[in-house]
């Protein structure tokens, strides 16, 4: 999903989604970030300023329960493999140590979450605290 802010009326205003269906269930990351990038393609315009941008992932089973499909190719025991590693340096080294080239955000962006309500009942840290 595209859209740009709907606060700005000045702006030209624009607003679309796209459902970008896989093949097979996977959990590759390159096969989810090439149907990403194709859906954002099919949807992009330039010269819009964009306010959101998203994709959201539907149907997510157990990688055990999923129907096979007789006439697909055979998963490549290697990209297999390759993703088991990049989750395991991710999982040991931190978050983003490993990660695609098309993931590449510059480093200075980061949310603005000025106006964001407090997360008391999933932050710990943001807990309040009672003074008696």
């Amino acid at each position: 999903m595209i859209r740009t802010n709907p606060n700005r009326e000045q702006d030209i205003q624009y607003s679309r989604t796209t459902l970008m269906p896989l093949v097979s269930p996977t959990a590759d990351s390159a096969v989810i970030l090439a149907a990403a990038m194709s859906g954002l393609r099919a949807i992009f315009r330039p010269g819009l300023r964009y306010h959101k941008v998203g994709v959201m992932l539907g149907e997510i089973s157990d990688a055990g329960v999923c129907q096979a499909d007789l006439f697909a190719a055979a998963d490549d025991s290697r990209r297999t493999r390759l993703m088991s590693l990049v989750d395991r340096i991710n999982q040991q080294q931190g978050r983003g140590t490993v990660r695609f080239a098309s993931e590449a955000l510059d480093d200075a962006w980061h949310m603005r979450a000025a106006h964001r309500s407090p997360r008391y009942t999933t932050c710990w840290d943001e807990l309040p605290v009672v003074q008696c």
